[in-house]
């Protein structure tokens, strides 16, 4: 709603700048509700997209997807409701067809960078995120490991379905990890140092996980493709020693 209000009010301004400009009764004027409304959206569209893709928001493939919804969504009903009016409906479809287009592409996009998993990933500041699994279903069904430029993070749920939707959420940052192999778990090991049993949640017993060694204590990290995720973290880490800081 707060990205149509905006929409609608720049290009309700625009319009009104228009009619000025061009001395056109604008009320009146389908021409000038067909200029000002790709603009207004479009540029409410455009700052949106700028905005999201600074700095860190870029690194994060997983949160593309969500990205192009967002923009595409004000570039979606503005030209397109313009096009309707000063084209017809036909024009209208083929925009929408291509803002679609778009918006899956950048899905499909922060998908392939991550699936299939390659070590490369680790000598770059993109940010790594897989899905744990764990032998307890929990309420917060995004359980994660996310490896970004800094460190290594889980975030585990915190009670059984139907139960708190807080989540656990720890991290370590990677010049304190000292080693990381992959081997089975048993079954009973907490996921990070001090993380509390009671919650019943731990990697499936005899599933291969990364081990990860900091000072603190071995984290347990229980991923799809262990070894893949191993190498990506032990390149993350001489990159990170290596590469000056990475901007947020």
């Amino acid at each position: 709603m707060l990205l149509i209000a905006a929409g609608t009010f720049v290009s309700v301004e625009m319009w009104s700048w228009l009619g000025a400009f061009a001395e056109l009764d604008m009320p009146a004027s389908p021409l000038g509700f067909g200029i000002a409304a790709p603009l207004g959206y479009g540029v409410v569209a455009l700052l949106l997209g700028t905005f999201l893709i600074r700095g860190k928001r870029a690194r994060r493939p997983a949160r593309w997807r969500t990205i192009g919804f967002v923009t595409g969504i004000p570039m979606a009903l503005g030209p397109g409701a313009a096009l309707a009016l000063v084209l017809g409906p036909a024009a209208m479809f083929g925009f929408v067809g291509i803002v679609v287009l778009a918006m899956w592409l950048l899905h499909k996009a922060g998908r392939c960078v991550l699936h299939p998993l390659v070590a490369e990933l680790g000598l770059s500041p993109i940010h790594v995120q897989l899905p744990l699994r764990l032998t307890r279903t929990t309420a917060n069904k995004r359980n994660i490991v996310t490896v970004d430029e800094h460190g290594l993070e889980l975030s585990v749920g915190s009670g059984s379905l139907g139960q708190t939707r807080h989540a656990l959420r720890n991290s370590v940052p990677l010049p304190e990890v000292q080693d990381v192999r992959t081997a089975p778990a048993a079954g009973t090991e907490p996921l990070w140092p001090g993380f509390p049993p009671t919650r019943g949640v731990f990697a499936p017993a005899g599933q291969e996980v990364v081990w990860v060694r900091t000072e603190r204590g071995d984290w347990v990290v229980p991923v799809d493709v262990p070894r893949e995720f191993a190498e990506v973290l032990r390149r993350r880490i001489r990159w990170a020693a290596h590469s000056p800081r990475t901007p947020i």
